[in-house]
């Protein structure tokens, strides 16, 4: 079975609204450049489109999302699991250091 993922993100084509599907890894490339290339007023958000849609919002049991600082080489992941009431958050200073930590 072949998994796609969806990507919510900003370009001068899509602003954050509607899913881009990747399917490829020629598509994860695009898409990443794509946050790469345009400012990001909200975190990237990534998630498996087959997964199970959980509560009265019906969003993702799960999702990837990250936001990216270019010019100051800031980074931070935060993966959420609906089983968790806080998110994971992974921060990037320096891209030979990863913290991994769990907000308060």
């Amino acid at each position: 079975m072949k998994h796609v993922l969806d990507a919510y993100y900003f370009s001068p084509e899509n602003r954050g609204r509607t899913p881009v599907g990747v399917d490829s890894e020629a598509k994860l490339d695009q898409v990443l450049a794509d946050v790469l290339a345009n400012e990001q007023p909200h975190p990237t958000v990534v998630y498996l489109r087959d997964r199970p849609k959980v509560g009265a919002l019906k969003l993702p049991d799960h999702q990837l999302k990250f936001d990216i600082d270019v010019p100051h080489r800031v980074a931070a992941m935060h993966a959420m699991d609906h089983r968790v009431s806080r998110p994971t958050m992974i921060r990037c200073h320096d891209p030979d250091q990863a913290v991994l930590s769990r907000p308060r």
